[in-house]
């Protein structure tokens, strides 16, 4: 079973009911920062599960409280709601919201709405980290193909900092830092693998990183496709 078998499809329209929630102080420094990076878009495209992850008590809750996708012009900006603590602060670590960082992603637009895979996909990666993966700048993950294509190339993602969220974002909370998700083909992938055991996490981010953002500055995954993820 890949990676991207153990999702499994919650959908809603809206963020939690906010009478059965806590103050969202997490969850709206985060739709701030992307406020600020989109002017206007007010009710960017949205998912959210059934059930807010604090009440569900299912074996397989979803990863996210939400996953919103911001028009960019040419590409879907998606930002995750959820590996960091939106309400109310619960861990020790005064500097640290949740695991510290939320997923982002870059697709092409290629519709008026952003496809339902790439939605798909960052469940996904999410569930794998509430099952205990640790993720950070530097670190590539081999996931079978992003859009469930046979024939799709991109059959993994590199994790880099976010460069339009380059720095961590404070909260009250803890801070917050970007990752972004980008997929690449295993010819790069090995590129990867190879750097790491010869530089540093930041070494690898230079000599490789850079160079893809020479041709592709905002680091969007090259996909072609618009259907919903896993059709042949």
């Amino acid at each position: 079973m890949g990676l991207l078998d153990i999702f499994r499809s919650k959908k809603r329209t809206s963020p939690p009911p906010s009478e059965t929630i806590p103050p969202a102080h997490g969850w709206d420094a985060i739709t701030t920062t992307f406020a600020a990076l989109y002017p206007g878009q007010d009710a960017p495209a949205h998912r959210a599960p059934l059930v807010h992850r604090m009440h569900d008590l299912s074996e397989h809750p979803a990863a996210f409280d939400g996953i919103s996708a911001y028009d960019a012009g040419s590409s879907w900006h998606f930002v995750t709601y959820g590996l960091t603590e939106l309400y109310a602060k619960e861990q020790d670590d005064a500097e640290v919201s949740g695991f510290g960082y939320e997923l982002t992603f870059r697709v092409p637009k290629l519709a008026d709405t952003p496809p339902a895979w790439a939605f798909d996909f960052l469940e996904a990666i999410g569930k794998s980290v509430w099952s205990g993966t640790a993720l950070g700048p530097g670190h590539t993950i081999k996931t079978g193909p992003l859009d469930g294509r046979t024939d799709t190339p991109e059959v993994a993602v590199l994790v880099v900092r976010d460069p339009a969220v380059p720095e961590p974002v404070a909260t009250p909370n803890g801070r917050v830092t970007f990752l972004l998700l980008l997929g690449v083909d295993d010819a790069c992938r090995q590129r990867v693998l190879a750097a790491h055991a010869e530089t540093t996490s930041d070494g690898w981010e230079a000599a490789i990183v850079n160079e893809l953002r020479a041709s592709n500055p905002d680091l969007v995954t090259p996909i072609r496709t618009q259907g919903p993820w896993g059709t042949p």
